[in-house]
């Protein structure tokens, strides 16, 4: 729990991005991988998730002021790591959207709550990705995943 307590006590600046990447292996993705024996225990492992679960919207603000422009969601990236700790988080989507919505933030802060949304929502994000597209000119993203939505239908990450 130390490390969560880390996370959300420190100020971003504070933090080296690898956090990212050990925070990841409570909820794992494909690209961890693990040795016979060093697994985090069930019981751990749920507390840890829980706690995740209720990490508020300036917990997730956090987690994309550390990644790269240039990183993003690509498989193996810090991004993938922010994502699988993000799709735990209970309303994720309207935190995401509040985070689209605040203009005081990072253009690419902003930029990468568009694609995570897209993400979660898949074709159910169509109609407030063109709506936040208009509004929001600024943001490159937003049209982006509209347009995939509604020519491919999803939006894959990885």
């Amino acid at each position: 729990m130390k490390i969560l307590n880390i996370f959300k006590s420190w100020d971003v600046n504070e933090l080296d991005p690898a956090i990212l990447y050990y925070l990841a292996h409570i909820p794992g993705h494909p690209d961890i991988f693990w040795r016979s024996g060093q697994d985090i225990p069930t019981s751990l492992r749920n507390n840890l998730r829980s706690s995740i679960a209720s990490m508020s919207e300036s917990d997730v603000v956090k987690m994309l002021n550390l990644l790269d422009e240039d990183d993003c969601f690509e498989r193996g990236s810090l991004g993938q790591n922010a994502e699988s700790l993000i799709s735990l988080i209970h309303e994720k989507e309207l935190k995401l959207l509040a985070i689209i919505e605040n203009k005081e933030l990072m253009t690419h802060t902003r930029d990468s709550a568009v694609i995570l949304y897209a993400h979660y929502l898949q074709e159910k994000a169509i109609d407030m990705l063109k709506r936040l597209w208009e509004k929001y000119p600024e943001l490159s993203w937003t049209k982006e995943m509209a347009i995939q939505l509604e020519q491919e239908g999803y939006v894959y990450l990885y």
